[in-house]
């Protein structure tokens, strides 16, 4: 989704009284979650899981959420993300206009 810089996450890791080895143990937490969550087309990666964390200052109850309505949308929606996948060549043409 977006990358952060070391220097930057460890800030942030800080200012939520978190660590690496925790913020890992919640996205495998979540990550075995999802597994039992059979309306998920597919598995989302590790940083994915991390950013949705973040996102929900480390909430993991409202990370799972957050990870539930983005897919239901994307069920909802279907034609919305596929035409706006970022690394489609128009796609990637109007960023580079940006």
């Amino acid at each position: 989704m977006f990358p952060i810089s070391e220097d930057l996450k460890k800030k942030v890791y800080e200012s939520f009284n978190r660590t690496e080895v925790m913020v890992n143990t919640d996205a495998e937490t979540i990550k075995k979650w999802m597994k039992t969550q059979q309306h998920f087309p597919e598995e989302m990666d590790n940083s994915q899981i991390k950013n949705f964390l973040l996102l929900n200052k480390f909430s993991i109850e409202k990370t799972k959420r957050k990870i539930d309505m983005y897919y239901t949308i994307r069920s909802l929606l279907p034609d919305f993300y596929v035409t706006s996948n970022p690394k489609l060549e128009n796609m990637q043409q109007a960023l580079d206009q940006v």
